[in-house]
């Protein structure tokens, strides 16, 4: 059902609740969770406190009426609300970063729960981004390092003002470089955990959800569909990796036979880490060399 247009004019005042029911029923947002978040953002309280504020006022200006129009073309309501909560953490986001994915929280909770032993551990996060999975590491870890490289100085910007936010900035090196470069640029230096979650979809795919046409396209798009970065850093990525420390690549999950073979012709010994989906998300070895 498209929008009701004349629904939404300046100085149109709404209940919360109908608000909601609208954005609902013309499918503005596509979840109650968004449209909470939403609404939370608008009145400017906390998410849990929506439910207590069905009977608030909403009153339309320009700006919001313009914000409706964008989320009705698909526009990501992260880049609205400049925030997306991610594992247990509220990152700043905005149009230079792509939007941190819940699937990607898996492999959050696989770190956590094999490198549990590691005090300290020293991190490094390749195509970092907004440093969301590096940030939620270290921060569940309490202790410990952390270097994040990523070729995009504007998606370095916002992750210097995630560190910022959460604190971090003496434990946290953001580097603006070719992550296919990462041997030469980070000679000497050896990490616990190696993470990567690279751009991988591919330049001519189509199956994908709206929102991603709004975020950067070289956090997105790959050649190859993102198997060049695999091609390229798996078989070099041990060289910074610690003895028994962990490497975990984030994988487009229509590479993963693809991948698969790629280990079994570098000996690697794998472990596929499935996503809420019970899809191919991630594959971890520990570093044996």
């Amino acid at each position: 059902m498209e929008p009701n247009c004349k629904e939404f004019y300046p100085n149109k005042i709404f209940n919360v609740i109908d608000f909601y029911n609208l954005l609902k029923n013309n499918n503005i947002l596509r979840s109650k969770s968004e449209i909470f978040d939403y609404i939370s953002y608008l009145l400017d309280i906390d998410y849990s406190k929506v439910y207590l504020s069905f009977s608030s006022k909403i009153i339309l200006n320009k700006k919001i009426i313009k914000e409706i129009e964008l989320l009705r073309k698909g526009y990501p309501l992260a880049y609205i609300t400049k925030r997306k909560v991610f594992y247990k953490y509220e990152f700043y986001i905005d149009e230079r970063v792509l939007i941190p994915r819940e699937d990607t929280s898996v492999l959050i909770d696989y770190i956590i729960k094999s490198c549990s032993y590691i005090k300290e551990p020293k991190i490094l996060d390749l195509c970092t981004g907004s440093a969301n999975i590096l940030i939620s590491l270290i921060l569940e870890f309490k202790r410990g390092f952390g270097v994040g490289i990523d070729n995009s100085l504007q998606a370095l910007e916002v992750a210097r003002i995630n560190s910022h936010k959460f604190a971090l900035n003496n434990r946290v090196d953001l580097l603006c470089a070719d992550v296919f470069n990462v041997c030469d640029i980070l000679k000497g230096k050896i990490f616990d955990i190696i993470v990567c979650n690279p751009p991988y979809v591919g330049l001519m795919e189509s199956d994908y959800e709206d929102s991603i046409k709004y975020e950067p396209r070289r956090a997105i798009f790959a050649e190859e569909k993102g198997f060049i970065f695999y091609k390229k850093l798996l078989p070099i990525v041990n060289k910074l990796c610690k003895r028994d420390g962990f490497i975990i690549f984030e994988i487009n999950p229509n590479l993963y036979d693809k991948i698969v073979k790629l280990c079994e012709d570098l000996s690697l010994t794998f472990v596929t880490i499935y996503d809420l989906e019970n899809r191919p998300r991630a594959i971890c070895w520990k570093n044996c060399l």
